[in-house]
C-alpha cells in the first residue's frame, strides 16, 4: 500500500488549484509527483480491492495510473486505469463498449468512487506497436501483414458502429498475450451521423490527415482514420515515421503535400498501397473496403 506523507498531502490536495497557475518546471514536476501518489492510494484504498487484487503498476502520468489486477473470484488477469472523477469522460467508455469485435480492447466494467473512477480493462501484456518498434526489431511484410489486416478488421468495426477513432497512432494499437492487434484509447472518438461531416483537429500531429489542418475545415472520419493507418503501416515497413519536421509549420506543408521518404528496401505492393492511402485530396483516398482488395494484402 502506498503511503503518503502529511507534506505531499496538502500539496496534493492544492493540486487542482495550482496548475492553472504559472509555475516553474520544478514546481509542476512536484506538483505532478503528488499527484500520483494521491491516485496510487485512491486505487489502493477503495471498493477495487473487493473485487481485484491489485499488482504492479503499468503506467502513471498527472491524472491516471494503470495497474495490474486479478480478479478475486474468476482469477482473470486485466488493467485497471484510476481517473480522478473530474478527468472521467464518460463518452470515451460508451463509445469503446459499443463496440463488440476482438479487434478492440474490451472495457470490462467501470467503477466509480468518491473521487476517483476506476476503468476495468483486457490486460494487454505485450505492449504497444510503439513499444515494438522502439526495440528496434525489423518486421518482414509478412508480419506487418498480419497487424495491418488486424487494425484494418478493428477499424472497420468501428466504422460500420458509426464511430470515427480519429487518434489511432502505434501508441494505441497494442499487442495481446497472443500477439495480436487491439486498439484502444477512445478518448478522441466521436459517432458519425449520416449525412454530416466532423470537424475540428485533433489527434496527434504527426498522424493528422492533410484535411485537419484546413482552418474551419469539415471532414469524414473514414478517409481521416485510413489516413492514419497509413502512416501506422509506414512505421510497421520502415521502422520511421512518414511525417516529422522540427517545427509545426513544415510538418504541416509536408503533410498537406505527401511529402514523405518512399523507401527502397518496402516492396512496390506496398508503397504503391501507402501512396493510395497518402492522396491528399479524401476523396481520392483509398478505403478500407479497396485496401482488402489491394495487391499487397492478396499477394500473402
Amino acid at each position: 500500500m502506498c503511503v503518503i506523507t502529511e507534506p505531499v498531502r496538502q500539496i496534493s490536495e492544492q493540486y487542482a488549484a495550482c496548475v492553472a497557475k504559472e509555475l516553474s518546471a520544478t514546481d509542476r514536476y512536484l506538483l505532478a509527483i503528488a499527484e500520483r501518489f494521491r491516485l496510487q492510494q485512491a486505487a489502493s484504498q477503495s471498493l477495487l480491492e473487493t473485487q481485484y487484487r491489485l499488482g504492479e503498476v503499468l503506467g502513471e502520468g498527472a491524472f491516471a495510473v494503470v495497474r495490474l489486477a486479478t480478479n478475486i473470484e474468476t482469477g482473470n488477469v486485466v488493467a485497471v486505469k484510476t481517473v480522478k472523477s473530474a478527468d472521467f469522460e464518460p463518452e470515451e467508455v460508451r463509445l469503446q463498449q459499443m463496440i463488440d469485435h476482438t479487434g478492440v480492447v474490451k472495457i470490462l466494467d467501470v467503477i466509480k468512487e468518491k473521487s476517483v473512477v476506476h476503468i476495468i480493462m483486457e490486460h494487454m501484456p505485450n505492449g504497444s506497436l510503439l513499444d515494438l518498434l522502439v526495440s528496434g526489431v525489423r518486421l518482414t511484410e509478412a508480419q506487418v501483414r498480419k497487424y495491418f489486416l488486424q487494425v484494418i478488421d478493428a477499424v472497420e468495426a468501428c466504422h460500420a458502429a458509426g464511430i470515427a477513432h480519429r487518434d489511432l497512432k502505434a501508441e494505441n494499437i497494442m499487442l495481446d498475450q497472443y500477439d495480436n492487434a487491439k486498439i484502444a484509447d477512445f478518448g478522441l472518438a466521436t459517432e458519425m451521423l449520416p449525412g454530416q461531416l466532423l470537424s475540428g483537429c485533433c489527434g496527434s500531429l504527426n498522424y493528422a490527415a492533410p484535411e485537419l489542418w484546413t482552418k474551419g475545415g469539415k471532414y469524414r472520419g473514414q478517409e481521416v482514420d485510413v489516413w492514419s493507418c497509413g502512416v501506422v503501416l509506414y512505421a510497421l515497413l520502415t521502422g520511421n515515421m512518414a511525417y516529422d519536421a522540427t517545427d509545426v509549420p513544415s510538418l504541416v506543408k509536408k503533410i498537406s503535400n505527401a511529402e514523405y521518404k518512399v523507401s527502397s528496401k518496402t516492396s512496390e505492393e506496398a508503397n504503391d498501397l501507402l501512396a493510395k492511402m497518402f492522396a491528399v485530396k479524401a476523396a481520392d483516398r483509398i478505403s478500407t473496403q479497396e485496401i482488402r482488395q489491394h495487391k499487397w494484402i492478396s499477394c500473402a
